[in-house]
């Protein structure tokens, strides 16, 4: 249909049909329990009223020229399409903290430094959605490491027997597990390595070399098609600004996030017991509202220092915040209906259990990695959700590799070779799945941020993705074979050859695929 709400409200339509049993009002009725649900929940509404509010803050600082700032001074360092793809990658490392933080940031931070080089909106849109999941999961303090560390917990990985859903069934402490896992996280190293191998090699291949070459050809940005005009759209000349505009909303923003964890961590700054950072975030907690009181809060500062600065006035404002809300409000709708898509498939038909009981009940030990990454990879896909992921695959395997290996529990985690590379496997596969996914969060946040078409860029995404989510396999595959080997030696192996994978299959696909689209 080319039209990702329709196709959505029919993905959520058949789904909660085939659940019912084909029951029409049944299946109305489905639909409206989970909208409610999702419109109730806490962290939904925060998270929601983070992307309206950031919508806010992107237009006040197109109004008080701050973009500008920031783009004249990087335009005039970055005089390459190679140099201003290196510049969204770093920018994005930066904000490796979350997911959503990076997407919807470094789009519009980039979006108006690519528009004047001429790199397609789904470029920009392809690196954006790149870099979040995959940093995130690796990075020792992120927004996932509670989640991750939670699910390690619950699946028996702990140091006090009972503590999890299946009791203790290894000794060891879950945050140092997780440390361990990182090098095993092998589709995070390999999608880095592939992003800065496409951008120096200047692979362009199907559909994502024809909008490269209108773009070149036309100034289309958009594949030939009618350009999307945003309401946070100007023309670099009509705006004088300083960095201050633009620094102070960002700077204040991460600083706000991160006094909120430290806060919520009952850190002793703010009269708690908990001296550690690190500590702090082991712990499970939600960043939602953390994200939302921070970018509140930026935003206030920001609007009082640019009315301090005569930037704007308060006639101004009721404008600046109509716009930032008609920035985001249709990817908050396809949000709502891609959250209800995926809790149906989750909750109802069981998609991930189901997948996973029918893909990993009679493995080698050997492959088990490798179809760990499958089974994650292809649930992350389905739903959307890395975290429901790793809800899902994570209690299904620790047991599953105790009961293969016929172990003695609690066992320890050194005693346990093939434990790190399978919860690698899971994180990999949890990343990759979101990363491939249509109905993802950071799927729909690139798309928006970059301001190219979601269809778009969800084609351009996946056969972009596919040689990095080939070549992880063959490393999990790799893995598994040398898992009684050294961890080093595992690594280095395994890592080498999925990465020679991924670039020989680019280089190939950039060949005899560039005329096809």
């Amino acid at each position: 249909t080319k039209n990702i709400l329709l196709s959505l409200g029919l993905g959520v339509l058949s789904a909660s049909v085939i659940a019912t049993d084909g029951h029409i009002l049944q299946a109305f009725s489905l639909v409206l329990n989970h909208l409610k649900n999702s419109l109730l929940d806490s962290d939904n509404l925060y998270g929601y009223g983070f992307v309206l509010i950031v919508g806010i803050v992107v237009v006040l600082l197109n109004q008080t020229g701050g973009t500008v700032a920031l783009a004249r001074l990087m335009t005039s360092r970055l005089k390459t399409v190679k140099s201003a793809k290196y510049a969204a990658v770093l920018l994005s490392c930066c904000f490796f903290i979350d997911d959503y933080l990076s997407c919807l940031t470094v789009g519009h931070i980039m979006r108006p430094i690519t528009d004047r080089l001429q790199i397609p909106k789904v470029k920009l849109a392809f690196i954006l959605a790149s870099i979040p999941a995959p940093l995130a999961i690796i990075a020792p303090i992120s927004s996932w490491v509670g989640v991750i560390v939670s699910q390690f917990d619950q699946a028996g990985i702990n140091l006090h027997a009972g503590a999890g859903q299946t009791g203790q069934l290894v000794a060891a402490d879950p945050y140092n597990i997780f440390l361990q896992v990182i090098p095993f996280v092998f589709y995070s190293f390999i999608m880095l390595a592939s992003i800065w191998f496409i951008i120096y090699q200047e692979i362009s291949f199907g559909l994502m070399h024809k909008h490269e070459t209108i773009a070149a050809a036309t100034g289309n940005l958009f594949g030939g098609q009618a350009p999307i005009r945003s309401t946070d759209e100007h023309e670099l000349s009509s705006l004088v600004g300083s960095l201050t505009d633009f620094l102070f909303p960002i700077l204040s923003l991460i600083a706000l996030i991160f006094i909120g964890i430290l806060y919520q961590g009952n850190y002793w700054l703010f009269g708690g017991t908990q001296t550690s950072i690190v500590a702090i975030f082991q712990q499970k907690y939600s960043l939602f509202p953390i994200l939302f009181f921070a970018v509140s809060g930026s935003l206030i500062l920001s609007i009082l220092l640019a009315l301090w600065r005569n930037k704007l006035s308060f006639n101004q404002l009721p404008k600046i915040f109509k716009d930032g809300i008609n920035l985001m409000v249709t990817a908050i709708f396809i949000l709502i209906i891609a959250a209800l898509f995926g809790a149906i498939l989750r909750d109802n038909l069981q998609t991930g259990f189901y997948l996973a009981s029918l893909l990993l009940s009679h493995i080698d030990l050997i492959f088990l990695p490798a179809m760990i990454f499958v089974v994650s990879f292809l649930v992350a896909a389905a739903t959307g959700s890395a975290w429901g992921t790793m809800a899902v695959v994570t209690p299904l395997t620790v047991p599953m590799i105790v009961a293969l290996l016929q172990l003695q529990i609690p066992v320890s985690g050194a005693a346990i070779a093939i434990l790190l590379p399978s919860l690698g496997a899971i994180l990999a596969g949890a990343a990759a799945g979101d990363h491939f996914s249509p109905v993802s969060g950071v799927t729909v946040m690139s798309a928006n941020s970059s301001g190219a078409y979601l269809i778009d860029h969800i084609k351009t995404q996946m056969f972009y993705a596919t040689p990095a989510i080939i070549g992880t396999l063959v490393a999990y595959i790799i893995s598994g074979i040398l898992f009684k080997f050294s961890l080093f030696g595992n690594v280095l192996c395994s890592f080498t050859a999925g990465t020679a994978v991924c670039f020989v299959m680019l280089l190939v696909l950039s060949r005899i695929y560039r005329g096809k689209f």
